[in-house]
């Protein structure tokens, strides 16, 4: 057996091309890591613009919390009832009344937030 053919030595160049050209993606993906950390690190890099944002996301996170536990007492109430013909529901659409009030105020907080995030953003 003599010299590789140069189908294989076509195959080799390609492949080391590629190996080649994958390592160089990963020093440029490490070199822009690293700087995104550094700027992390200097306070370069923020998510938000203060704490207030913070406080607001999370009343708006309480405020999902709150309906979704509603939502599901709500729906264990009337599974309980649904197995009571006497029950009238009266309970239950008041209860819906109530849910809905705070799904219209969670939407109220959501829209106001982003209302705000928006003119920030534009200034």
């Amino acid at each position: 057996m003599g010299e590789p053919s140069q189908r294989t030595r076509s195959k080799r160049q390609r492949g080391k091309s590629i190996v080649r050209s994958n390592i160089e993606e990963v020093q440029e993906t490490e070199k822009s890591l690293r700087k995104l950390l550094e700027d992390a690190r200097t306070g370069k890099l923020r998510a938000f613009r203060n704490e207030k944002v913070f406080e607001e996301i999370d009343a708006i996170r309480q405020q999902q919390e709150e309906l979704v536990q509603q939502h599901l007492d709500l729906t264990r109430s009337h599974l309980r009832n649904s197995r009571q013909p006497s029950s009238d529901g009266s309970d239950n659409r008041l209860e819906f009344d109530s849910l809905t009030s705070k799904l219209d105020e969670l939407c109220a907080s959501v829209q106001l937030f982003h209302s705000r995030d928006s003119a920030s953003d534009n200034h």
